[in-house]
Formats: C-alpha cells, sequence, structure tokens
C-alpha cells in the first residue's frame, strides 16, 4: 500500500530539531523575538487519512511566551464529541533556563458542555486547561493526538498570526494513493 505525503513546511534560518530539548529562552535569535508576544518554536502536525471519514492528527507544539501578551498560549482547549475523540494529550511548562516546572496530562483538563446559542441539548464537551508559570518567560510543550471519525474537510494550518513568531512549522498529510485530496496552499 503506497502513501502520499503532502508536506508543507516553513523552515526558517535557524536549525531545529523535533528531537530538541533546549528549551532555554535566550537562545531565541533576537530578529525572532522582536514585536513578539510568543515564538511557536516547533508547530508540527501529522494527519493520517485512515478511511474516507476518518483520520488522526497528531500535533507537538512547543511555544515560549515572552511577556505576559502571550499568556493566552498557557489555555490549552480541545473540543470533543462522538466525532472527535481525544486520545492522549500532554503538556509541560519549562521555566526560561529550559527546566521542566509542571506536567500536565488528560485526567487534569477539565471538561465542560460546549453549545451554542441555537442548540438546546449537545453530546459536544471542551476540554480544557488552565496552565501556571511562576515566571515569564516560559516555555508551554503541548503533545496530543485526534481521532476524528467523520469530516467533510481536513483542519486548518495557520502559520502566521499577529505578534506571534514562528521558527519551524510542518504539516504532513499521509494518505492512501486511492484517495483524492484536493488542498489549496496560500503564501
Amino acid at each position: 500500500m503506497k502513501l502520499i505525503t503532502i508536506v508543507i513546511a516553513l523552515f526558517f534560518k535557524i536549525p531545529y530539531s523535533s528531537a530538541q530539548s533546549n528549551f532555554n529562552s535566550s537562545t531565541i535569535a533576537d530578529s525572532l523575538k522582536k514585536n513578539a508576544n510568543a515564538v511557536y518554536r516547533l508547530d508540527e502536525g501529522v494527519i493520517e487519512i485512515k478511511s474516507p471519514g476518518s483520520y488522526t492528527f497528531k500535533n507537538h507544539q512547543v511555544i515560549t511566551i515572552l511577556n505576559t501578551a502571550g499568556l493566552s498560549h498557557l489555555i490549552q482547549s480541545f473540543n470533543v464529541s462522538k466525532f472527535h475523540n481525544l486520545e492522549n494529550v500532554q503538556v509541560k511548562i519549562y521555566d526560561s533556563s529550559g527546566a521542566e516546572i509542571k506536567k500536565y496530562k488528560k485526567k487534569d483538563f477539565t471538561s465542560q458542555v460546549y453549545t451554542d446559542e441555537s442548540t438546546l441539548l449537545s453530546d459536544d464537551k471542551i476540554l480544557y486547561l488552565q496552565a501556571f508559570s511562576p515566571s515569564i518567560p516560559c516555555t508551554i510543550e503541548i503533545e496530543s493526538e485526534q481521532r476524528i471519525t467523520s469530516f467533510i474537510e481536513l483542519p486548518d494550518w495557520v502559520i502566521k498570526a499577529p505578534h506571534i513568531s514562528v521558527e519551524k512549522t510542518k504539516l504532513t498529510v499521509q494518505t492512501q494513493e486511492e484517495f483524492d485530496i484536493r488542498y489549496n496552499v496560500k503564501i
């Protein structure tokens, strides 16, 4: 069975290995810190399409928060329903020198019912975590795996946002050759 792999990657001049564990905030280039509240040191996603109606999405993010305006990155949330299952999640917080401060797992997330104004009753939930760091700058590492069993389109992959710098981002979509996948890349 052949797999077609579509890779969208943005590599800046700064080398980065996915096995890197040096989360010292002083190693970030000054050009990435300029006018930024946070730096995505790594944002790597792998979508594996298993059938025309299901896929798994593995995501690994390493975000260094540079100031108080970037503290929203310490809040992590995932939508969960009968079609969207959060298989695994792990969040680690590091201080400015790269030493691990705290580790969170799926059991540490709070579950809340998700409804909108037009829904009377729903099984949809949001799992969220308000992580804490005693000092700034700090780094948060998020590793998650989601299983989606019903979908029309794949999730968006956004690599640019205001006051955010990106050191490395990569999205890989793996699918069987007989599946027709259409995509659009906007730069």
